[in-house]
């Protein structure tokens, strides 16, 4: 396997020891994988001064670490580098009958690979293992991810030679469906459909059941084919297409063929449609559907539990998929890793995520979805070099880039490093390529991310009049081609409203009034109510925002008051929680006595319970500390940024971490007390140096040197 490289974290860990190994006497326990070591051996080398550092030695005999142990006694000139054979009993027996070695000369580091080895050194050494004067766990970034062993896998042969043999119309169908399932499973998506395609042609009248149950799978199967190409609106056609034969005429399998198609109803919320989700659930419960039959419908249903925030449901859906393949054991690892990334559990999520890509490596699945999913994880740490790494590996691999969903993550990662000659033409490269294909659902990706750029760097001070400009030029041009490819009627009908949304959030850097954000929030908020109501909650809350920078309080209690109990009915837990949240946040600015406020508070924190989620816990105290008045006391900005800060901590997400040690800052500069303030800030500062994020650098320099 490929050296991986370093991660802050793992440096960061490293430089502690490196203290220890300088002081002349330590014995540093180091687990630390294989493909790791050079890495966090160079990295030793260059903070340990005065110390030779040599290769590891390797011992499995008792004789063997008794010699290295006795040799280093006498030298106080190096650092004795041991790894242990994993049939080194005896060695490890010798390490802790002679543990007070390990302290007599100079300094002693003892690698292991893993938590499992390490497990068995204090299992046969407890003594020994007591004598550390630290401990590192050195992570590293993973290495490239695996990759398939051959172009053309076992499933495509396999289909290509059934189709060369096929005479009949049924067969050609049948095996141009295999065919067209195993290419779009090797993301190659234009063969897939072009095979799908011509075994719809194979079939031109229906003859028998096995006729029509075969269109119904190919048209999804065009469907699937256009959702990963981007291609919402093309999707959504083939949805149709697929349910319309299934209505037009019943057959044998009629029930677990529309069980397994329904869900697949294309949505806003991670691609499904909750009505779809809940109604295929209804049949499999009313039926009595088998677990294979069902899988599709609980799969759809975990995935829109994590969109709407409701950790619990998500947990027990994925727990009802019966793994029966490799299949579904990769379904049951993306569904586990999507939720630990909900609940704030980030290094599980990542481990979740690599052990899918080893299987897809292995079956010669596409990795970019999952590409896409751990360099999501390694962002949200702060680890953006590796991130950046992994993306751009596959960007070299992949033979439509630029048009891959992966890359908005590649804007994210250059924003945060405040990369911002390197952010802009990413994201407007990407946008680009997806307006040349018509890449509907790309587009609209891609114009977010742009959005959500601009806020970032607005937010950060960073946002020039000429970069506005150049962007505001960019987002006009997208809006108009997403525009024109869904106005023949049968476009996705959240693409309205999401852009809605989305120019309501641009309108606070456009040079827009307040009055002209809230036109733009109420016509989302109107469209969802009569075109897509499971839209409802988000816009209500888009809206009910805006209203708190103005005279509208009243009107945003009263529509809260409205769309809370909706929001909880429809499963949108996250979005209550917002809500109540944007509740609080208006009747502290109307001066309502804090007795009067602890009923709201204690729904509110009843709510955030609900959802079962560490992360959506504090992204959302976060938010709240940051809208609040700081001289508020009920509830206390401070108090809810510090208990945000210690929740992101633990998960971790080092940029949020900086984020909540800044808004404590602000209060407290707000409340007089300078000194902590500059505290809180020189903190937050170091957070983000340590890791490289430098996007709030300069602003925090700003409120540093404002203190004098």
């Amino acid at each position: 396997m490929a050296d991986a490289h370093l991660l802050h974290a793992d440096e960061e860990q490293l430089d502690r020891a490196s203290i220890a190994l300088g002081d002349g006497t330590a014995f540093v326990i180091a687990v630390c994988p294989t493909e790791a070591r050079n890495a966090a051996l160079s990295r030793l080398r260059g903070r340990v001064a005065g110390l030779s550092l040599p290769d590891p030695i390797e011992v499995g005999t008792p004789d063997e670490i008794l010699a290295a142990l006795e040799e280093q006694a006498g030298r106080k000139d190096r650092v004795l580098s041991l790894t242990v054979e994993r049939d080194g009993v005896g060695a490890l027996d010798t390490l802790n009958l002679h543990r007070e070695k390990l302290l007599a000369g100079g300094p002693v580091v003892l690698w292991v690979e893993d938590v499992e080895a390490l497990r068995r050194l204090r299992e046969r050494a407890p003594d020994a293992y007591s004598f550390r004067t630290t401990m590192v766990l050195v992570q590293g970034d993973g290495g490239p991810l695996p990759v398939s062993a051959s172009e053309e896998t076992q499933a495509v042969l396999v289909a290509r030679k059934r189709l060369r043999r096929a005479r009949m119309p049924a067969d050609k169908a049948s095996a141009g469906l295999e065919l067209a399932q195993a290419l779009h499973a090797a993301g190659r998506l234009e063969q897939a459909e072009q095979a799908a395609r011509a075994g719809l042609l194979a079939l031109p009248a229906i003859a028998n059941d096995i006729d029509r149950e075969l269109r119904v799978w190919l048209c999804a199967t065009l469907a699937s084919i256009q959702a990963s190409a981007g291609k919402k609106t093309q999707e959504q056609y083939w949805h149709r297409r697929a349910m319309a034969e299934l209505s037009l005429e019943s057959f044998t399998h009629e029930l677990a063929v529309r069980v397994q198609i329904m869900p697949r109803c294309p949505g806003p919320f991670h691609g499904y449609d909750r009505r779809a989700v809940d109604e295929a659930l209804g049949l499999v419960n009313r039926y009595g559907l088998g677990p294979s039959d069902a899988k599709e419908a609980y799969s759809a249903a975990t995935l829109l539990a994590i969109v709407q925030g409701d950790s619990r449901r998500a947990r027990r859906m994925s727990s009802l998929i019966r793994v029966e393949d490799t299949a579904d054991s990769m379904t049951v690892l993306e569904l586990e890793g999507q939720r630990h990334l909900l609940e704030g559990s980030i290094l599980e999520a990542e481990s979740c995520f690599r052990q899918w890509a080893t299987l897809a490596a292995e079956q010669s699945v596409d990795l970019d979805s999952m590409t896409e999913n751990i360099a999501n994880c390694l962002l949200l740490r702060g680890e953006c070099e590796a991130a950046e790494r992994l993306l751009e590996g596959s960007s070299k691999t992949s033979p439509d880039a630029y048009s891959k969903q992966l890359h908005h993550l590649r804007t994210s990662t250059a924003l945060e490093r405040a990369g911002l000659r390197a952010a802009l033409p990413i994201c407007i490269k990407a946008l680009r390529a997806a307006e040349a294909k018509h890449q509907d659902q790309w587009i609209l990706m891609h114009y977010e991310a742009l959005v959500l750029a601009t806020a970032r760097l607005a937010d950060s001070t960073l946002l020039r009049t000429d970069l506005l400009k150049r962007i505001l030029t960019e987002l006009d041009l997208a809006r108009e081609i997403l525009q024109t490819i869904t106005s023949d009627g049968d476009g996705p009908a959240w693409f309205p409203i999401q852009l809605l949304v989305l120019m309501t959030h641009l309108d606070d850097y456009a040079d827009e009034t307040q009055e002209a954000c809230i036109v733009h929030a109420r016509d989302a908020f109107s469209q969802a109510r009569t075109t897509y109501p499971d839209l409802v909650p988000h816009t209500a809350r888009v809206l009910t925002d805006h209203m708190m920078h103005g005279s509208d309080l009243e009107e945003a209690l009263t529509l809260i008051k409205e769309v809370e109990p909706l929001a909880l009915e429809t499963g949108f837990l996250e979005e209550r929680a917002l809500l109540l949240a944007n509740r609080i946040l208006a009747l502290v600015l109307m001066n309502v006595p804090a007795p009067d406020l602890e009923p709201h508070i204690a729904t509110f924190r009843e709510a955030l319970a609900a959802t079962e989620s560490k992360r959506t816990t504090a992204e959302t105290l976060r938010d709240l500390a940051s809208r609040l008045p700081p001289t508020a006391t009920t509830p206390d900005p401070f108090a809810l940024a510090d208990e945000a800060h210690r929740l992101f901590v633990a998960m971790p997400m080092p940029t949020e971490e900086s984020r909540c040690l800044e808004i404590m800052g602000d209060v407290l500069v707000a409340r007089g007390h300078k000194d902590e303030a500059r505290t809180r800030y020189l903190t937050a500062r170091a957070r983000l140096e340590r890791y490289g994020l430098g996007l709030r650098i300069p602003l925090l320099n700003e409120k540093i040197a404002a203190l004098g």
